[in-house]
């Protein structure tokens, strides 16, 4: 089973097999256990290097700048604007919105 292989490659030990209640009945369950400080042993670093960090720091910055433009942007100051609707804020919205799940995944 590869969620097995997994938990054995990441240093965890079985502690227990039990026997279990679920929808399906009664089934055979393993407790899995490792210590604290192997897990923190096996986290990477982070910052990983100075420079990656720094490269990610400009990278916010020049969204942040974007993102502060077309929120400008997005003002109907002007006559012919006005008649724009919805269509430019609800594009910044979707913009921001993926920006920020991108963001709570780590690939920004």
């Amino acid at each position: 089973m590869a969620s097995r292989r997994i938990s054995e490659k990441e240093g965890m030990r079985v502690v227990a097999v039990e026997e279990r209640d679920y929808v399906c009945g009664r089934l055979s369950t393993e407790v899995w256990e490792i210590a604290a400080e192997e897990w923190r042993a096996r986290q990477p670093k982070w910052p990983v290097a100075e420079s990656e960090f720094v490269r990610t720091q400009e990278m916010i910055l020049i969204l942040l700048v974007i993102l502060l433009v077309l929120a400008l942007g997005t003002a109907p100051v002007y006559p012919y604007s006005r008649g724009w609707g919805y269509y430019p804020s609800g594009t910044l919205g979707t913009i921001l919105l993926i920006i920020l799940i991108l963001y709570l995944l780590h690939y920004v």
